[in-house]
């Protein structure tokens, strides 16, 4: 599974940059979080 994300990421990251994606999963788990301190 980790493999097929890795060998995918190009593609992946044509529709989703990273940082929307990890913001997708970081609410997706209930995570709480102040975006002013995650990208500096």
């Amino acid at each position: 599974m980790v493999n097929r994300y890795i060998e995918n990421q190009k593609e992946h990251h044509k529709h989703q940059t990273f940082k929307e994606e990890y913001l997708q999963f970081l609410k997706e788990n209930g995570i709480e979080y102040n975006e002013e301190y995650l990208w500096t």
